[in-house]
């Protein structure tokens, strides 16, 4: 099936692939699609092909191997019309130290030919309205990046494209800009691409999630259905007074059980089959003197990802 067929999706790529010289390829047959509207995080450890992926999609690498769609249109033909409607920051945002916030926008406003009063609007948008004619060298690291996110947001994008945006902040710092994203998604419905190394950030921010390691794809779907995976990894534990009786029980409902350490345990059951069961095990006669579910915890899922226990997605 054509994946580029979809035109729903913001971004959608087909056997996206990127190799330097003759090394090992750092993007890897990557097929990407973000949802028109959401906020899609783009997750992967240090080194798993996120900035690279990022860099080819708004053409600052060029392309190999496979094929790229932005807001519906191929890359390649439609560039220059594509990026009119994209707001990047890739790593750091590059600013003039000596000028301050309104100055910079106002560069980039002449370059972009949009309304002087979208320099005021976004400064309200990000924050720093207030910050005057102080040098954006000697703003705070956080600073910075809401003055990045000003400058990406000038020419009024579809699309917003944010390499590592809370990298290097302090835990208020991180708390501001997602709530910033929020805040941007919420008002304007605009589509955000961010990536992250930290799953505690996407997991809080994100309503999509596409799973990078080693330059190859692991998962991509709804952060739903990646909290769905923690009950399909739940393990419930069963400790009664005539295990014997419990097993029998279990089997007649079709549930496949094991015994570990005097505990029955059961795999996979979503928390209204729990209730169930236990009712049907007291009328059966049996005794239940505990009986807990551990659930595997994104962290976990998210280990086991890029572990190759999950199939690609």
């Amino acid at each position: 099936m054509n994946v580029m067929s979809n035109t729903s999706a913001c971004i959608l790529t087909h056997h996206l692939t990127h190799q330097f010289g003759k090394d090992a390829p750092v993007v890897n047959q990557v097929n990407l699609e973000v949802p028109v509207g959401s906020i899609y995080g783009f997750l992967g450890p240090n080194g798993a092909g996120k900035t690279t992926t990022m860099r080819l999609l708004l053409g600052l690498l060029k392309k190999q191997q496979g094929t790229i769609q932005i807001l519906g249109k191929p890359l390649d033909a439609h560039r220059v019309s594509i990026m009119q409607s994209v707001g990047t920051m890739i790593e750091s945002p590059s600013v003039y130290a000596h000028l301050s916030a309104r100055e910079n926008l106002r560069i980039l406003q002449h370059i972009y030919t949009c309304k002087p009063e979208r320099i005021e609007a976004v400064l309200q948008i990000t924050g720093i309205a207030d910050t005057g004619t102080k040098p954006a060298g000697k703003f705070s690291l956080g600073m910075k990046q809401r003055l990045g996110i000003a400058m990406a947001l000038l020419n009024e994008p579809q699309l917003l494209i944010l390499d590592e945006p809370t990298n290097g902040l302090d835990p208020n710092g991180m708390i501001e800009v997602r709530e910033l994203l929020h805040k941007l998604h919420q008002e304007s419905g605009i589509t955000i691409f961010v990536s992250s190394h930290l799953l505690s950030e996407i997991e809080k921010l994100a309503t999509h999630t596409g799973i990078i390691h080693r330059g190859s794809m692991r998962f991509q779907g709804s952060m739903q259905a990646l909290r769905q995976a923690q009950e399909k990894k739940a393990v419930t534990s069963i400790l009664a007074d005539n295990m014997v009786r419990a097993k029998e029980i279990l089997n007649d409902m079709h549930i496949l059980s094991e015994t570990e350490n005097n505990y029955i345990t059961i795999s996979g059951q979503a928390p209204e089959n729990i209730i169930r069961l236990n009712k049907r095990l007291v009328e059966g006669g049996v005794g239940i003197m505990e009986i807990t579910t551990r659930k595997h915890d994104l962290e976990n899922i998210f280990m086991n990802l890029i572990q190759n226990e999950y199939a690609n997605h």
